[in-house]
């Protein structure tokens, strides 16, 4: 399971997003997650191993305004929230397995923000840029939710190691395929 949503984080003077070292980890390319990585409370009685809360973190500004021609400049990251994630005590005994089908997750929500900064930046702007952004963002984003859906019914929580593996191979590509 995922959340997804959307914020316009605050900015420091150089444009940089400020975000909490505690809570939130921005995906990165060869970085994994770690038991570590899991701050939250695993609910009573969960039928999983684990749970990661992801978010993808938007923010744009218009740097050019014609009415037929409007040029967007986005900000678009993966995120993962440590507070809102969790693993299970029980999962302790096989913790390479349930960090894998988490990872796998984050995986698939940075290649969701790919997928929408792509077709973003593809898309010819009019003076309805926010509506347009809207349906694009929404529409990406349920598509991500889909495939995370679909990720944890095939994989079956991540207990069937040949189509772990299989996802696993599937999600690198596509992550190659959009960088």
């Amino acid at each position: 399971m995922l959340g997804f949503i959307s914020i316009s984080p605050v900015k420091q003077a150089d444009g940089n997003l400020i975000h909490s070292k505690i809570d939130t980890l921005f995906w990165t390319e060869g970085i994994k997650l770690s038991r570590s990585d899991f701050f939250g409370k695993e609910p009573r009685r969960s039928p999983y191993a684990g749970y990661s809360y992801t978010i993808i973190l938007m923010d744009y500004e218009v740097e050019s305004f014609d009415r037929r021609n409007i040029k967007p400049v986005f900000k678009i990251r993966s995120a993962f929230n440590r507070a809102k994630s969790w693993i299970s005590e029980s999962s302790k005994s096989n913790p390479d397995r349930v960090l894998m089908h988490e990872q796998l997750h984050f995986d698939i929500s940075e290649l969701t923000s790919r997928k929408l900064k792509a077709r973003l930046e593809k898309k010819r702007f009019t003076e309805n840029f926010r509506r347009e952004i809207r349906e694009i963002y929404d529409s990406e984003i349920a598509k991500g939710e889909e495939m995370q859906e679909r990720y944890d019914e095939e994989t079956r929580h991540g207990l069937s190691k040949e189509r772990q593996k299989a996802w696993e191979i599937k999600i690198q590509a596509l992550l190659e395929e959009e960088s």
